[in-house]
């Protein structure tokens, strides 16, 4: 019993992640922006804990144009800087399935949605004040 649940629960929450990822690249899929899908989100404090041994292990294989291995590791932006929007254009999504984070590399727009905070949802640490709960498996 104890084996079935250990078995079945790594699958069951990968199966859940799916599902997320499904609903959240509906949703991005709506804006009309590009988009890059990832299976991990880069703030899930389990792969947090984890993305360093499996970095380690990443390093060692020639997957470094996989957005697995990009574009869920923490502080990616640094490291990539402006390539990505130099490639998909001035606006595009990443789809995890946590949440989508919009990356926008316009002044305007951006203050814009920083602007119009009641109809964007904002991280707290962003605007220093709670947001809406997320609904559905994503915040988008």
């Amino acid at each position: 019993m104890i084996y079935l649940l250990l078995v079945s629960a790594p699958a069951v929450y990968f199966l859940f992640n799916l599902y997320c990822l499904l609903i959240n690249y509906g949703r991005a899929s709506r804006l009309g922006v590009p988009t890059i899908c990832v299976l991990i989100s880069p703030d899930n404090p389990l792969w947090i804990a984890l993305q360093t041994s499996f970095s380690s292990l990443f390093r060692h294989i020639p997957l470094e144009y996989l957005s697995l291995t990009k574009y869920c590791r923490l502080g990616w932006e640094f490291h990539d800087r402006y390539r990505m929007h130099q490639r998909l254009g001035d606006v595009w999504v990443l789809v995890t399935p946590n949440r989508n984070f919009l990356h926008v590399a316009q002044a305007e727009a951006a203050n814009d949605i920083l602007r119009r905070s009641h109809e964007f949802v904002h991280p707290c640490w962003m605007t220093g004040e709670s947001t809406r709960p997320p609904q559905g498996c994503g915040t988008f």
